[in-house]
């Protein structure tokens, strides 16, 4: 067991594909647990499965006999063990070469040194994307967006030590006179869609940045830009954030910082009752636009399409029209 802990470079970069374990919740299970091999279970399964083999079996640890699995798990040879064998490379963030490309980047090397953690970051992995689309000048978001949110209220519920930051941009054709007030509304549509979810905004923070930074690095006029981020951060471990914050966030100062007191106050007066979408695991096409009374009816007179059959709906490249908004600013 000793040579498994401290195998080096050799060892595969994926993880091995093995019959799902059973659930350890009888004495046959664990007996069954107990005839595979610690690689197999390392390598493969739910990582509940991999505390309950070592609940039952003494293993060593550097020349030293431990048969407390907490030990053990918390042991940092043991997680990097863990991290290696379910194929986490602890790369360091590649340098941005281009701000408009998606970054998803999870810094397991200095964020993973628990077990639990290491659960979170495969979940995230999972999940692989952060990026909650909005429809242009509209609060609306995409329908694939919204059972994003759904997926992420998931891994929040499992793993309550977790918080969530959401970061929320304005497209860059907007007018500079309701650039950062409708930034602040798209942070506010999410916050809201977590709160409603169950994610209390206690555990959420808020940051708007206006078109500030889609100008700063030269975004397009499209969809996929006029756009909300979700980050998990980890209280224990200061500011660190997964996915890693990418780089187009250095240097650069946001237009509103919600705290969660600030969310609390405004999202109290929220009586928007509507419910996210089940979180499927197959994206259907059908009908991309969250609307009609479904999640969310657009919060200003922006229009919908629908029946597109791309994986994600996309508005032109024009500059969006903006008048109901600016009658309000006005």
């Amino acid at each position: 067991m000793s040579a498994l802990l401290s195998a080096g470079p050799g060892a595969p970069a994926t993880p091995p594909s093995h019959t799902p374990l059973p659930a350890p919740s009888s004495a046959s299970s664990l007996a069954t647990l107990g005839s595979r091999s610690a690689f197999d279970v390392l390598s493969d399964g739910p990582l509940e499965h991999v505390l309950t083999f070592f609940d039952c079996k003494a293993l060593c640890v550097s020349k030293v006999a431990m048969r407390d699995f907490l030990t053990i798990t918390a042991h940092p040879r043991f997680v990097t063990r863990l991290k290696r064998l379910r194929g986490f490379d602890d790369a360091p963030m590649a340098p941005m070469v281009d701000a408009r490309e998606r970054s998803f980047h999870l810094d397991t090397a200095a964020l993973a040194t628990t077990v639990e953690r290491v659960a979170v970051f495969e979940e995230m992995r999972a999940l692989e994307r952060n990026h909650v689309a909005f429809h242009l000048a509209t609060l609306t978001p995409t329908r694939r967006s919204a059972r994003l949110v759904a997926k992420w209220v998931g891994l929040l519920k499992r793993h309550p030590s977790l918080r969530v930051r959401i970061d929320a941009h304005c497209g860059v054709g907007a007018p500079a006179s309701i650039a950062p007030e409708h930034s602040v509304r798209r942070a506010l549509k999410v916050a809201s869609m977590f709160k409603r979810a169950g994610i209390p905004v206690e555990r959420q923070e808020a940051l708007a940045w206006s078109y500030d930074v889609g100008l700063a690095h030269f975004w397009p006029p499209s969809q996929e830009f006029a756009r909300a981020e979700i980050y998990a951060s980890f209280p224990q471990a200061g500011p660190a954030f997964a996915p890693s914050l990418p780089r187009y966030y250095d240097n650069m100062r946001p237009a509103a910082r919600l705290s969660s007191d600030i969310l609390r106050e405004i999202l109290s007066q929220d009586d928007d009752t509507d419910e996210l979408p089940e979180s499927d695991d197959e994206d259907d096409d059908d009908d991309d636009s969250v609307g009609g009374g479904h999640v969310y009816a657009s919060d200003s007179d922006g229009d919908d399409t629908d029946g597109s059959s791309d994986e994600e709906e996309e508005d032109d490249g024009e500059a969006p029209a903006y008048e109901p908004l600016l009658e309000e600013a006005a």
